[in-house]
């Protein structure tokens, strides 16, 4: 039989352990199983994840620490600060298993729980404000972290699942003692101490104990019984997340329901309820957010919000818009993208996933790795985000590898009909078959510069299998073939299915149609090629970055690149279009100028003011386009 991996940290588990050391098999599986084994990454994604690592490493984890000790916080969010680290510390050390990594993990772990009170208190709040603002949030976060370390090692990590189940009751305690519903407490009406819910389900999840269960629903049922949330009900009857609690007049705005970050930290929650009870107006409660978060928020570079609420912000993504595209949401909406794909098995999850991480959470990383810039802007100037709470760090900083680790986990996932192979990097791998055949697979290829991927697969001994490789939807194969020989494809698939007769050298070669695509929007245009988003930058000297330009007719929404002989360093990707530049007549009635493109994330990363860059063309109005009487 294949091996199953479990779901750690604040992902999905489909078998876990209750105190007795039974196991608590969920009602519904997993369409996918990550793989067996952790790919090693090679190529452009896999330098990425290893700049974000290494941030993650250089972090003083003792002074997230110290706040603890002291428990004098009235009303920030530093709270948060020590989960996102070490969930992204323990993804970071699954992938490449670095033992100076694990134990800066340990002496984080040790440090927290050291903090923790006779009543259960692991959190940085004064008694008097306990329950008040991100409090609850805060130990969110330190419930997630706390399962993500025990996850590691659940015999040698033993007393962690009992540290957590301290802290989460003194926290129900609290709130029964109060007797308000958990919609009453703290910021965005609820939804960030609802959010509470995941770490609850998961604990849940590991000790079989009602007590976690009876906690969670009480949480959903206050969602739906306030007049104002009713997330489950409002998504089932297609109110947009950006009217899902709108704000009433003279209300602060941090009552606003719309803050997006945590609403889909809810959702989360919901995906892990689902798998316990099998509720399927969960899934689809969460499903339909999801879409309507594709349809109305998300913009070309893969993310969305502006002040981190939605705001049917996919319209208005070409205007200059104050605080857009923080890089907690990204990591949030990969990692609800990520759950939902692994539930599903739909890979428009796995677009999404993709397109954020090339474009959103690549501009986000800062060139030291030591940090995210919080909001990752389409023009402009790149600009340092500071630290928060009084901390070198913020929370985007914090998050951001979180959303990163998790691309190796997703690139081959495993049922018991085949290997999917889903994403395109240098990679290599392993995995068994149903027989217990241990199978080597790397994948050579320079995408997304280039548009052609060899699959090299080696298994220990011959046998039959099937592999289904992702058509992305960006483009489609114009070619593929198994040792030479062109294999039959067939248009609007999904996956691409070859089941045969594998031996050891056995060769995939994909070729993908990664002609430059033209995206309108009202009186804008952007240009995108495969999954990577271009932009204009003025390192290039071809112009001034905001100048309207003139797309040429075309037959399709195509739109033909060269290669770029004008380099410029530290760009990825370096292209060339031609197009009709400016406002005057003379201009549009010459020949079209040659125009340098960057990806989205290289533009501006200079970090300073020197390297202006823009992803939106405006294209001018020309009168005798709407007035000219046609033939």
């Amino acid at each position: 039989m294949c091996l199953k991996i479990s779901y750690i940290a604040i992902f999905i588990l489909t078998f876990v352990m209750n105190t007795n050391g039974q196991n608590l098999k969920s009602k519904v599986d997993n369409y996918f199983e990550y793989n067996n084994f952790s790919p090693q990454l090679n190529g452009y994604l896999g330098g990425k994840l290893n700049m974000a690592i290494n941030g993650v490493k250089a972090r003083n984890i003792m002074e997230i620490v110290e706040p603890f000790k002291h428990k004098e916080e009235t009303w920030m969010w530093q709270t948060e600060f020590w989960g996102k680290w070490i969930t992204s510390a323990i993804l970071a050390y699954s992938y490449g298993k670095d033992p100076e990594l694990l134990a800066i993990i340990d002496k984080a772990y040790n440090a927290l729980v050291a903090t923790q009170t006779p009543d259960g208190y692991i959190g940085n709040y004064r008694y008097d404000k306990h329950l008040e603002q991100w409090d609850i949030w805060g130990r969110k976060y330190v419930m997630l972290g706390l399962i993500a370390y025990y996850d590691m090692n659940p015999l040698k990590n033993k007393k962690a699942i009992e540290v957590t189940q301290k802290e989460a009751d003194y926290l129900i305690k609290e709130i029964n003692q109060q007797g308000k519903s958990i919609v009453q407490l703290g910021n965005y009406r609820g939804l960030a101490s609802g959010s509470v819910l995941e770490p609850i389900v998961l604990i849940y999840e590991r000790t079989g104990l009602k007590k976690y269960l009876d906690f969670a629903m009480s949480i959903v049922n206050s969602w739906e019984n306030a007049e104002e949330s009713q997330l489950i009900t409002k998504a089932l009857n297609g109110v947009p997340v950006a009217e899902r609690i709108p704000l009433k007049p003279g209300q602060p705005w941090n009552l606003s329901g719309q803050k997006s970050y945590e609403m889909m930290s809810c959702y989360e929650g919901l995906l892990e309820l689902y798998q316990v009870t099998g509720n399927k107006d969960y899934l689809k409660a969460t499903e339909l957010t999801a879409q309507n978060i594709i349809d109305d928020e998300i913009n070309i570079i893969g993310t969305g919000s502006a002040s981190e609420c939605w705001f049917h912000g996919r319209e208005k993504q070409m205007e200059d818009i104050i605080n857009a595209n923080e890089i907690c949401v990204t990591t949030t909406w990969i990692k609800l993208c990520n759950r939902l794909f692994l539930l599903t098995g739909n890979p428009k999850y796995l677009e999404q996933i993709e397109k954020s991480m090339y474009n959103a959470l690549i501009a986000g990383l800062t060139p030291d790795s030591k940090t995210y810039v919080k909001y990752p802007s389409m023009q402009g100037v790149r600009m340092y985000s500071g630290g928060q709470c009084g901390m070198e760090l913020n929370c985007c900083g914090a998050n951001g590898t979180r959303a990163f680790a998790l691309y190796p986990k997703l690139m081959y996932t495993k049922n018991d009909e085949a290997l999917f192979v889903n994403l395109y990097e240098q990679s290599t791998d392993s995995f068994y078959t149903e027989s217990g055949n241990k199978v080597q697979i790397q994948q050579n290829t320079c995408f997304p510069k280039g548009d052609s991927v060899v699959i090299v697969v080696n298994p220990e001994k011959s046998e039959n299998f099937t592999i289904a490789l992702r058509m992305p939807s960006w483009g489609g194969v114009t070619q593929l073939c198994v040792n030479g020989f062109d294999y039959e494809t067939y248009g609007g698939l999904e996956y691409q299915k070859i089941t045969r007769n594998w031996e050891k050298g056995d060769r995939i070669f994909l070729k993908f149609d990664m002609k430059a695509q033209i995206h309108k929007l009202k009186n804008y245009f952007a240009i995108t090629k495969g999954p990577i988003v271009l932009g204009r930058d003025a390192r290039f000297k071809d112009g001034f970055v905001y100048e309207p330009a003139l797309l040429p007719k075309l037959n399709d929404s195509s739109i033909e690149l060269q290669e770029n002989k004008n380099i410029t360093a530290n760009m990825f990707l370096s292209l060339t279009v031609n197009l009709s530049m400016g406002v005057s007549s003379d201009v549009f009635h010459t020949q079209p100028r040659t125009i340098s493109l960057c990806d989205f994330g290289s533009a501006g990363n200079t970090w300073d003011e020197n390297s202006l860059f823009k992803v939106w063309f405006e294209e001018p109005l020309d009168i005798t386009e709407i007035t000219r009487v046609k033939d």
